[in-house]
């Protein structure tokens, strides 16, 4: 059996740190978002911690927020760097970098608010190549990114959530899904999910992407006080179709659907029991739990299999 994590292993990165390479500084926010990738092809596994308000200079320009990338090998994170900034913004992002292999080239990529920086990164942080890409329409607000494998090809593609800065009447600010798919060139440009009658696919909560049905390809889940799944295939999301949906009226769902449920408000996909199938987390902070209001709850269910799988309401002691 793999050993547990234990207390004795457990390392506090600073940035104060030789491992970090900058100095500590009030409101740095240092450890502000972190994502984990082989980023230079050795093999480990590399982080990129963003201080999202350190202020510091570059070439004579004054920059605010920074990405540090600590290099990982046999013996842990043993060096860091300040990656260089891209432009003559000041502000170099890092909050909320997406990962993944967008061009099949075998490197991993970052994705941050519309660049791409195709890996492997050298040693000094800079990437081998940058280009653009176009998240959402032009004057939409970009919401969500999530990264997969829909059409099974082995390159990632892109899941993005847009919606429009402003609500209408009804509270409804037009959220909807665009696809990206991934190709030996990059990122092809957004297609808008559109659902059989030619409507956009309106998502409510967060999206996630995973394996649902073991066809070796990911499908894209969505919560909206139901579960829908749009199955990938060769040629993307199956978006001309009605998607599945799943709601706590489902046979086998435990619960009700009740007004003011959120079932999904947010969600994971994995293989929790090692069947080759993505097992659906999906949480619902709303949900009654007898007489306690809002209790919140999540629950763990198979695609196909809810009767046996589904086991919203369960809480871990604590």
């Amino acid at each position: 059996m793999a050993a547990a994590l234990v207390a004795a292993s457990v390392r506090v990165l600073l940035a104060r740190s030789a491992h970090a390479a900058t100095p500590v500084e009030a409101g740095d926010r240092f450890g502000s978002d972190l994502v984990t990738a082989d980023l230079d092809g050795d093999g480990y596994s590399d982080l990129q911690v963003a201080a999202d308000d350190e202020r510091w200079e570059q070439g004579g320009n004054a920059r605010e927020g920074s990405r540090t990338v600590l290099w990982g090998g046999p013996d842990g994170f043993t060096s860091g760097k300040v990656r260089p900034t891209v432009g003559d913004s000041p502000y170099p992002s890092g909050d909320g970098t997406v990962t993944g292999d967008f061009n099949g080239d075998g490197h991993q990529d970052l994705l941050d608010d519309g660049r791409v920086e195709y890996g492997p990164f050298g040693r000094g942080g800079q990437p081998a190549g940058t280009t653009g890409a176009q998240l959402v329409d032009g004057g939409l607000d970009l919401v969500r990114v999530v990264a997969g494998d829909v059409d099974g090809d082995g390159i990632t593609d892109l899941v993005t959530l847009a919606r429009s800065f402003d609500a209408d009447d009804e509270g409804n600010r037009g959220e909807h899904l665009n696809f990206l798919r991934g190709g030996r060139h990059g990122l092809r440009p957004l297609v808008v999910l559109r659902d059989a009658q030619g409507e956009r696919i309106r998502p409510g909560h967060t999206p996630a992407l995973g394996d649902v049905n073991g066809d070796h390809r990911d499908d894209i889940v969505v919560g909206q006080g139901r579960l829908s799944f749009l199955f990938g295939t060769a040629s993307g999301p199956a978006d001309a179709v009605a998607p599945r949906t799943i709601t706590q009226d489902t046979p086998g769902m435990p619960g009700a659907d009740e007004a003011g449920d959120v079932l999904g408000y947010d969600l994971a996909v994995g293989d929790i029991n090692g069947d080759g199938h993505g097992d659906v987390l999906a949480g619902d902070p709303y949900e009654y739990l007898g007489t306690v209001q809002q209790a919140g709850v999540f629950g763990a269910g198979t695609l196909g299999t809810v009767a046996s799988g589904a086991r919203l309401g369960d809480r871990f002691p604590r």
